[in-house]
């Protein structure tokens, strides 16, 4: 049986860190990723700018044994569009370097925040986008057929409302 090895992208906001910590409590073997050469946590870390895709090829080694990806990076950018462009690429170049690794990639599970209700536009009654199996994800990570769950809690909140262990654990399974 493959370990259960889970990759957290953006693991030292306020989600990844209660992620961390669930799926640790769990028994998972976690790796994290990001820009930062200082790891998040006690967990190994990838120091990788998801933005460049050599940056994640040289860490090829480390992603092969991959079985699940939680992500909640995010690079803000004044400009919405280019803020949406960026981080569309950021999500589809980590999951290509993942498949590229050879691993056992079962599913992927990523944050949304107040931005699909509209937050940022200062409306917060607007109900979100409707999400089709077509329009959930990038178009590559549809063709791959991998289970995959968007997380679109309205509020977050730090220690000691953050995500339960179980709750956590619930979305990241396939």
């Amino acid at each position: 049986m493959t370990e259960r090895q889970l990759l957290i992208a953006g693991a030292s906001g306020i989600i990844g860190q209660a992620v961390l910590e669930a799926f640790a409590n769990a028994g998972w073997s976690i790796t994290t990723v990001g820009r930062s050469r200082q790891a998040p946590s006690r967990f190994p870390h990838l120091t990788a700018d998801l933005l460049d895709p050599a940056s994640l090829a040289a860490a090829k080694a480390d992603l092969a044994g991959v079985t699940h990806l939680f992500y909640s990076a995010l690079k803000p950018n004044p400009d919405p569009g280019v803020e949406a462009d960026e981080n569309a690429a950021m999500l589809e170049n980590l999951v290509a370097a993942v498949r590229s690794a050879g691993a056992p990639l079962a599913r992927i599970t990523f944050v949304q925040g107040g931005k699909i209700y509209g937050a940022h536009l200062g409306c917060t009654r607007l109900q979100p986008v409707r999400m089709t199996a077509a329009t959930f994800r990038p178009t590559s990570i549809s063709a791959m057929k991998i289970s995959c769950a968007a997380w679109r809690p309205t509020a977050f909140a730090g220690p000691p409302c953050a995500p339960t262990s179980s709750s956590a654990i619930r979305w990241a399974r396939p």
